[in-house]
């Protein structure tokens, strides 16, 4: 953690200049609220809250998580604790028995399961030159573990997946099962995912923010694993293996028929698959339904909770937006992204869900952040800065910074699931960040000499830094008190 050490405290100034090693050259400045902070050597299992100190201390010292209000238990405490239609390839199942042993076929040992997936007819090439949208039939998938095939499945679809990322060289992909299976204990369903992370250096970005999310308590997060994918027996490469966010008892498990997966689209309209745009201008998919002979009833009852949960926001009504949306969840949606400065959490990838008639919107699962982290490589790296806000983009039309800004109410559930909660779960998660990479170093590094990545340890170095960095921007806003536009890094159009 020697990268952490040197700060500067200009008491005169009221600034804070935290810099980073050499070898990152990341350099934020983070004013007012953060007077300083000199931080050890030792692997960190709680942040230094130096925010939380007025900016004429000279000498911050490191702050206990609040506790949680008379009758609440913290996070913590309680763990410690293409819009073209879908096309299919017909073809005829291949035989398992007519496939080599894969434990003697091309596998080399990374350390982690092996996937291996043998194409009914075509090749990798043809699959990764075509729609994302057409479906591969009748394909044999083999998992290897510890040596031993512990799962094969025949008639297994393959397909692609993603937006950008199916733009990359590295492709994402999704494999559906005839019926649902278990994979490593993670739940049964008959979809998954298997994330390229080809916009990752880390490859843990997304794992990283689940463990956040599961440690706090959030429902329905979709846990993973690492594995090394073999197609027609050639090395693919690292991969994180994932349930698809769906409906399913593995996935978002709801009770009411009328129950529905939605998903603000903002950037990637959807005209396909059922569809509204507010009275606000969001763009709203539904991702998954109950009942699907009766989506588009459904769906108008949530478009009509969405719409009015809007004029709520306008006309500054508090209690109306608690009769609209589940707030803490929001909150807690909001934070978790902003953890990362995830580019896309106003406008695509940001899943609601709602469990028939007399429920709440609820906002989750969180999904996608690829390319959060300071890793962005679009919109001239906007949200690239450990110094600033990402998510928080006041002047522009989106619910969760009008919430903020609007309703001191909700702005003490953000500050106060802040401190109880996300700050201190990042915390620990970011002390186990040495031990992941461990596991999985040598089969990253396999997977960055394949597709000429970035070094693997040094990327691991760079991400522990800049969550380091800012977390002390998040302090200073969510733990102090102060204010969020002084951090924003989102400028709007013409200003």
């Amino acid at each position: 953690m020697e990268q952490f050490k040197s700060g500067e405290v200009d008491t005169a100034k009221g600034k804070f200049a935290f810099a980073t090693a050499k070898s990152i050259a990341m350099k934020s400045i983070v004013t007012k609220a953060i007077a300083a902070a000199a931080v050890t050597a030792l692997a960190i299992t709680t942040l230094p809250g130096a925010a939380v100190h007025a900016a004429e201390n000279a000498a911050a010292q490191p702050v206990a998580v609040a506790p949680a209000p008379a009758g609440e238990t913290s996070a913590t405490q309680a763990a410690v604790q293409p819009a073209a239609a879908d096309q299919q390839i017909a073809a005829q199942t291949v035989p398992a028995a007519a496939l080599p042993d894969p434990t003697f076929v091309g596998v080399e040992d990374h350390g982690i399961p092996i996937m291996k997936l043998y194409l009914n007819g075509v090749t990798l090439d043809v699959v990764n030159n075509g729609s994302k949208d057409t479906k591969y039939q009748g394909n044999v998938l083999q998992i290897i573990d510890n040596g031993q095939v512990t799962e094969q499945q025949a008639d297994v679809e393959f397909k692609g997946r993603g937006n950008s990322t199916w733009r990359e060289s590295k492709k994402p992909y999704q494999i559906r099962f005839a019926d649902k299976t278990d994979l490593f204990g993670l739940g049964a369903s008959r979809k998954w995912v298997l994330l390229a992370n080809s916009l990752d250096p880390t490859g843990i970005h997304n794992d990283f923010v689940k463990k956040v999310a599961n440690d706090i308590g959030e429902p329905y997060v979709a846990q993973g694993t690492f594995v090394d994918l073999y197609v027609n027996n050639e090395y693919v490469g690292a991969y994180y293996l994932t349930h698809k966010t769906e409906l399913g008892s593995a996935v978002v498990d709801l009770d009411s028929d009328a129950g529905l997966l939605l998903q603000i689209n903002n950037f990637n309209q959807d005209y396909d698959d059922p569809y509204f745009i507010s009275n606000g201008g969001t763009f709203v998919n539904v991702s998954d339904s109950e009942d699907e002979g009766n989506v588009q009833a459904n769906m108008h009852l949530v478009e009509q909770q969405f719409n009015q949960f809007e004029a709520d926001i306008a006309a500054g009504n508090w209690e109306g937006v608690q009769k609209e949306i589940d707030v803490t969840s929001f909150a807690r949606y909001y934070l978790l992204n902003e953890l990362g400065n995830n580019p896309d959490a106003n406008d695509t990838s940001f899943y609601l869900y709602w469990d028939g008639p007399g429920d709440l919107i609820h906002a989750g699962p969180i999904w996608d952040f690829d390319v959060a982290f300071g890793t962005n490589p679009f919109d001239d790296n906007f949200g690239n800065d450990p110094g600033k806000l990402a998510v928080y983009r006041k002047g522009a039309k989106y619910p969760l910074t009008l919430l903020i800004d609007t309703f001191p109410q909700f702005r003490e559930i953000v500050n106060r699931e802040y401190r109880e909660n996300i700050r201190p779960a990042a915390a620990t998660e970011l002390s186990r960040i040495d031990s992941l990479a461990a596991k999985i170093r040598t089969a990253q590094n396999a997977d960055h000499a394949k597709w000429h990545y970035r070094d693997f340890d040094r990327s691991i170095e760079e991400m522990k830094a800049w969550i380091f960095t800012h977390m002390t921007v998040m302090d200073a806003v969510y733990y102090a008190g102060g204010d969020p536009y002084q951090y924003q890094g989102w400028v709007p159009d013409g200003r």
